[in-house]
């Protein structure tokens, strides 16, 4: 019963959007600018916003991830949609593999999202974690294929951190960007080296995350990743904020 009522809460917190987007730009050196943003989930409370760390496990343990996603995905496109960029930008948004194995998720795409944003202002991307395993390989290839038909990219999330279905991604479909997590970027030189190389035989763009100092910044440029997403360039903030460095 206690879960019953707790499930209930979630849901309607979800509604309240209790739960609020917020967004951290990914800088290009060739550039010199903002190539794009990812959608960072925040929860307020009581005029503070608490990071996943925080939340998440209440949206995982009331089973309600797809409705959290679909949720925050919906706001962060009202909210870019209402904003003046005169470069096409990249949005990013986590998506777990197993929302795309779930068919009302699929329909949530295809009807709320899809023709509901400025495809010329925006490359819509869904990341995809590697929190948990592919269930059913059969049905997730097919899903992805039918979201890249109606001009949805993909990254892979936080590479070398967790799970990673290799044959899926990058054999049956042809998957080429990569973030790499964090614990990678600043963590052995070899490990970072190995994923570089690996990259280059797939033709596949890196983007590195958590930089956080201009000497890893500049470490990284001789490596020849020059996509960068930390604090150094970009804080998750409110959409109005992180406009103003686009």
């Amino acid at each position: 019963m206690r879960n019953f009522f707790y499930k209930k809460w979630v849901k309607r917190e979800i509604k309240r959007n209790v739960y609020v987007p917020f967004f951290q730009g990914i800088y290009n050196f060739e550039k010199r600018s903002i190539k794009g943003v990812e959608v960072l989930a925040r929860k307020k409370v009581k005029g503070r916003y608490l990071s996943p760390a925080a939340f998440l496990s209440e949206i995982e343990s009331s089973e309600l991830m797809s409705e959290f996603t679909q949720s925050i995905i919906y706001q962060s496109l009202t909210l870019l949609n209402n904003i003046n960029i005169s470069n096409t930008l990249d949005i990013s948004i986590n998506v777990p593999p197993s929302l795309i194995e779930e068919q009302s998720f699929i329909q949530f795409i295809q009807t709320k999202v899809v023709g509901c944003y400025d495809a010329d202002k925006f490359n819509l991307i869904l990341e995809l974690t590697e929190s948990s395993r592919i269930a059913n390989r059969t049905i997730f290839t097919k899903n992805i294929k039918l979201l890249q038909k109606h001009g949805l990219k993909f990254y892979i999330d936080d590479f070398g951190k967790d799970y990673c279905d290799f044959d899926t991604y990058f054999s049956d479909l042809k998957i080429k960007d990569i973030k790499i997590d964090r614990s990678i970027v600043n963590g052995s030189q070899n490990t970072l080296q190995a994923v570089i190389n690996f990259a280059d035989t797939l033709s596949a763009d890196l983007i590195a995350e958590g930089v956080e100092t201009r000497e890893k910044s500049q470490e990284l440029l001789k490596l020849g990743i020059k996509h960068h997403q930390g604090f150094i360039y970009s804080k998750p903030s409110v959409i109005e904020k992180v406009a103003l460095s686009i």
